[in-house]
């Protein structure tokens, strides 16, 4: 990475490793977002988060030119958003949409699937 930073997600996406939020050398969160390029070598930056994220989700397909983020924000409030990259115009948008449950009460498998994400979640077993 450009400056390293830890606790952060890597992504395959469009033929390349992402790497997305985390925590700074200081230790904030940070919305950050580098790219790594097979063919140079060599990490470049990207367009950051709307969001400062830490142990959220993160999912792509390896020909999917989006990554999706959710959960992991600081505030509570803004763990229901959503926020969708697009690898080629180096751009986040925040998808009109949001979680109907909480992230952290459910267990939860991403995939991406015609272009969408479908969520499967299930309650923890007490």
């Amino acid at each position: 990475m450009i400056v390293p930073w830890y606790k952060h997600k890597l992504v395959f996406a469009n033929w390349a490793v992402y790497a997305l939020g985390g925590y700074s050398k200081s230790k904030t969160m940070t919305s950050k977002v580098e790219r790594y390029d097979f063919e140079l070598g060599e990490w470049t930056g990207c367009a950051k988060m709307y969001k400062e994220r830490q142990s959220f989700f993160a999912v792509s397909s390896i020909s999917s030119r989006c990554i999706y983020v959710m959960g992991g924000c600081y505030l509570d409030s803004d763990n229901w958003l959503i926020e969708k990259y697009d690898t080629e115009r180096d751009v986040w948008v925040i998808l009109d949409v949001k979680l109907d449950f909480d992230l952290n009460e459910f267990h939860h498998v991403f995939t991406i699937m015609e272009g969408g994400i479908d969520i499967f979640k299930e309650k923890p077993k007490q």
